[in-house]
């Protein structure tokens, strides 16, 4: 029994030094990936994805970061092992949807993409986005239009969820906590909707010539 207690209080040490680590190493990737340092952030989120796989929304960064270097194919792989996980499985697809749009892949096939990924978030504002693309490209203005529009309709709808939130803050004198809650609004949304204009101006030139240049 005496020998038993140590090894237990070490396990458990291990363990919660591990978890420690573990959240560091997490947090590090993410403020390098917001600087823009993509190849610490790519350090980092690999000392996380080789120890837990699952760990938050680690593989989503690395196929993000990997897509960012030009690493294609190492996006796209992360994208299909993604797809297994079940909270990442929208955003994983997503993510692959635009890879394929911008690579220039075969329209049908895109177009397919695009309902299957309508079918399960119909307000999906950058999938809508590129379906009113393609749609405009092969002459299908009626379809491109009608997307069009649904971006509108969905971008009102931001619009208004966040003048109920600033009403909701004031009236439960939560003014101490506006900031939080309008961080993680922000944060929500704002990928998709600065996406608006174009999805192509959200990546480096350097990646548009590579893209480019496989064609």
């Amino acid at each position: 029994m005496k020998y038993i207690l140590p090894i237990v209080f070490f396990v458990i040490i291990h363990c919660a030094n591990g978890s420690e680590t573990i959240n560091e190493n997490y947090f590090l990737a993410k403020g390098y990936f917001a600087k823009g340092d993509l190849k610490n952030a790519s350090e980092y989120l690999y000392r996380v994805y080789n120890e837990d796989s699952n760990f938050k929304d680690t593989s989503l960064y690395l196929i993000k970061t990997e897509f960012y270097k030009g690493n294609f194919d190492k996006s796209l792989a992360l994208c299909e092992d993604n797809i297994k996980n079940k909270k990442l499985l929208i955003p994983s697809r997503t993510f692959k949807l635009r890879m394929h749009y911008l690579k220039g892949e075969d329209h049908k096939t895109l177009i397919n993409e695009v309902n299957e990924l309508l079918s399960e978030d119909s307000g999906n504002l950058e999938v809508l986005l590129i379906a009113a693309e393609i749609h405009a490209k092969i002459g299908n203005l009626s379809d491109a239009i009608l997307f069009y529009k649904r971006i509108i309709l969905e971008s009102s709808k931001i619009q208004q969820a966040e003048s109920n939130l600033k009403n909701l803050i004031r009236k439960f004198n939560l003014e101490d906590d506006s900031d939080f809650y309008l961080h993680q609004q922000s944060k929500n949304f704002s990928n998709s909707y600065t996406n608006l204009n174009s999805v192509k101006n959200s990546i480096p030139q350097k990646i548009k010539d590579q893209i480019k240049g496989e064609k």
